[in-house]
């Protein structure tokens, strides 16, 4: 073997590695924050999704846990919830009452939509953690009342994680935090920037484990890798042959299943971009400093670009959005993800392909639940759309 091939096998190894962390996280998060725990003495503090200020949490000296769907089937969850209550709020529910989260030394929960509500007060009953925040932040972003209430909500947050940390959040700690996650978004980006413009240079389960990871892990730890990571993915070969250009839309709170984004690759597909919360709404802004911090978290609270569908206005207009982005990546197609019985995401199915289908641009609608009793289902759907995409 010649020295350049030498030097690329090495190269693909480091690489290997690297993503390998990613996913160390991901799929056993559970095992990973208790370890992280157990080696740091430090608390873990679990947030619902979706935008809750992290940084609060990071200033008091703890790690903030993004609470995530579990991959296995619920089992005494269900005797709390119906089966028709998102995977999420099921999964969170059974992990929490079959006693899977012992590392977590409190929870803070937004009041996001109707099944986060219910929720709360079945968590609250059977936890009996040091601290459980529920928090009401504003669905309407656009009322004048809303920074407000927001600032006063944050306050409240902040009050209680400096109790249970017995550290004070001060303006210069708090800033500090900004930047460390500020930092990790501008990564985050440059990944999707280069995704954009080298299309199959990761696969699409590669780039939601980088996206996931950074909200279970410390920011500085996964800013460190990203920065190791994204020099060796600028000479990492694309994949050859045509594929069609895709963005994922959807999913909202929770991660898409490897093996759909795997079976979609598989049929011929590549994901250029994606409008999700594991993805680019979550990087998409900077908290810009200046002032009260506490003021520049509500600020990015109440940005309306890229839309959130459960904190809106009549004004904001999630489909334009969507179509903005398959036309500036030259989409072929968009694959709108939607997780069986989450009512924010299954109310724009309509809208988003009446807007589609005027903009001629084709779209699959995938109806997931949390078990996927029926993989071949998918399998056929997709089939399908590739090939008519291909002009099969």
């Amino acid at each position: 073997m010649k020295g350049p091939q030498i030097a690329k096998v090495r190269r693909i190894k480091r690489m290997e590695k690297q993503l390998s962390r990613f996913f160390e996280v991901v799929q056993n998060p559970y095992d990973y924050l208790a370890n992280w725990k157990q080696s740091t003495k430090r608390k873990i503090i679990g947030i619902y999704p979706m935008n809750l200020p992290e940084e609060l949490v990071h200033a008091a000296g703890m790690l903030p846990a993004t609470m995530w769907r579990d991959e296995n089937p619920v089992t005494e969850g269900d005797a709390h919830l119906t089966i028709y209550n998102c995977a999420l709020s099921r999964t969170v529910v059974d992990d929490i009452v079959r006693g899977k989260l012992p590392f977590l030394d409190g929870i803070v929960i937004h009041l996001t939509c109707l099944q986060s509500r219910g929720i709360a007060y079945i968590i609250e009953r059977k936890t009996s953690l040091p601290l459980y925040e529920r928090l009401y932040l504003p669905a309407i972003p656009t009322s004048p009342l809303a920074k407000e209430f927001l600032v006063h909500s944050f306050g409240k947050m902040k009050n209680s994680l400096e109790k249970l940390s017995g550290q004070k959040i001060t303006a210069e700690s708090l800033e500090n935090s900004i930047r460390i996650y500020n930092r990790d978004r501008a990564l985050l980006r440059k990944l999707y920037q280069l995704r954009r413009r080298k299309p199959g240079i990761l696969k699409a389960k590669e780039v939601s484990a980088i996206v996931q990871s950074s909200m279970l892990m410390p920011k500085e730890e996964h800013s460190q890798l990203l920065e190791e990571l994204l020099p060796e993915l600028e000479k990492r070969e694309i994949p050859k042959g045509e594929r069609k250009r895709l963005i994922l839309v959807g999913c909202l709170c929770q991660t898409p299943h490897n093996a759909i984004l795997d079976l979609i690759e598989d049929a011929g597909g590549c994901f250029v971009d994606d409008y999700t919360y594991v993805g680019y709404q979550y990087f998409a802004n900077d908290v810009e400093l200046g002032g009260d911090p506490l003021h520049s978290l509500a600020d990015l609270y109440l940005k309306r670009d890229p839309v959130f569908l459960t904190k809106s206005s009549w004004e904001a207009n999630w489909s334009e959005d969507v179509i903005k982005m398959a036309k500036a990546n030259n989409a072929d197609g968009v694959i709108y993800y939607v997780m069986m019985y989450c009512p924010p995401l299954m109310m724009y199915v309509p809208d988003l392909y009446d807007e589609l289908e005027k903009a001629k641009i084709p779209e699959l609608v995938l109806e997931i639940e949390h078990d996927i009793p029926s993989i071949e289902k998918v399998k056929t759907e997709v089939t399908a759309f590739m090939e008519m995409l291909k002009g099969g």
